[in-house]
């Protein structure tokens, strides 16, 4: 009974921390990519 709590507790530390990577992720990305993105947009509409 208590490996299962702890089980649990386990599994949700890793989605927090997971979840966590991959906002990480996604802001260095969004950031990186941003002024391509601007660039490329500006490139089209002229």
């Amino acid at each position: 009974m208590v490996s299962k709590i702890i089980n649990i507790e386990i599994y949700l530390l890793l989605l927090i921390i997971t979840k966590k990577i991959g906002y990480l992720l996604l802001g260095f990305f969004g950031v990186f990519l941003l002024p391509f993105v601007i660039i490329f947009k500006m490139n089209n509409t002229t």
